[in-house]
């Protein structure tokens, strides 16, 4: 749900600025009625789509960083019950979006209900230059409703990062 609302926080302010665009470049108001209409329109289809997926997808396993954290991610790995199920190479603009606030979402599953054990696998670069490879376990107890479960990673300075969990139905 977070991400759906992350999501929407994005799209609008990209909406008012197409729409103030359009209003300062084009002097035919009916056309830029038009558009501007159509182009609601299509915002609200969307977000509609967005609520639909997310809720077809199933349980999802989301990455963050903290607001302070100084760490880039080169790696992750995520591991449920001994097996990789992801696993991903950052580029330079992965980091700026993830120092910004963005979460990436690492796996999208139907988790059976009961307990799950995950291993997730990070190495980076602290500020001052040190490369960090560290590993971290948390479990997840599903139930039946769709669960998110949103992974932050978190340092200060030059440390190295730990691992927090949060978890939303």
């Amino acid at each position: 749900m977070k991400r759906v609302n992350y999501l929407r926080g994005l799209l609008l302010p990209c909406f008012i600025v197409i729409a103030y665009a359009a209003h300062a470049t084009d002097p035919g108001q009916t056309d830029l009625d038009q558009r501007l209409r159509a182009l609601k329109t299509d915002f609200v289809s969307l977000a509609r789509q967005m609520d639909a997926n997310t809720a077809q997808r199933g349980d999802q396993i989301l990455l963050g960083v903290g607001e302070k954290s100084t760490i880039a991610l080169q790696s992750v790995a995520l591991q449920l019950a001994g097996q990789t199920i992801y696993s991903h190479q950052y580029l330079e603009s992965e980091n700026r979006s993830l120092a910004e606030g963005g979460l990436q979402t690492l796996v999208a599953l139907q988790l059976p209900r009961g307990q799950h054990d995950f291993v997730l696998q990070y190495t980076g670069t602290t500020p001052d230059g040190e490369n960090f490879r560290q590993a971290a376990s948390f479990s997840v107890s599903k139930a039946a409703s769709v669960k998110v479960i949103e992974l932050t990673l978190k340092n200060r300075g030059n440390s190295e990062p730990s691992l927090s969990k949060r978890e939303y139905r």
